[in-house]
């Protein structure tokens, strides 16, 4: 297995910034993690609150989503969303057939996250899924027609 070399921050971030500048998800996630509040085209606001992750931290997620080739990623917790919205207008903007799931039954607080996955299945349609079951070992036995009821 060949080891992953990453670039430095400063161009991680830099990345990032440009291809905000080039992807509308993106665009609006940056806006997010600057601001604290993530803005549905219309016009919906979700304050993300303390839960929400670094530009830095965005830029790396953005670095590896064009680095990996598999059609699937998964992901546990949804948070305010802004993770899945890196990862889904990165492998959107690679053109790259994919899909982004997301175990999650619970919100961080009630309503909150709503307007960012609105957002998220509005502009990825069934490439993005939040499964409300919990993530434990026994999810992952179920078909795929029982996880996505």
């Amino acid at each position: 297995m060949a080891e992953l070399e990453l670039p430095r921050q400063e161009a991680l971030t830099s990345a990032f910034l440009d291809l905000s500048r080039k992807v509308e998800p993106i665009r609006r996630c940056v806006s997010a993690l600057r601001t604290g509040r993530f803005e549905h085209p219309d016009g919906r606001i979700d304050d993300l609150g303390p839960t929400r992750i670094s530009i830095e931290q965005a830029a790396l997620i953005s670095c590896l989503c064009r680095q990996c080739c598999r059609p699937l990623s998964v992901e546990v917790g949804f948070g305010m969303g802004s993770s899945a919205t890196v990862i889904l207008g990165t492998r959107s903007f690679l053109n790259q057939g994919f899909e982004h799931l997301i175990f999650d039954p619970y919100s961080v607080m009630e309503g909150t996250g709503d307007v960012v996955q609105s957002y998220l299945v509005t502009e990825f349609g069934d490439r993005f899924r939040r499964i409300n079951k919990p993530s434990e070992i026994h999810t992952y036995a179920l078909s795929s027609a029982e996880i996505m009821s």
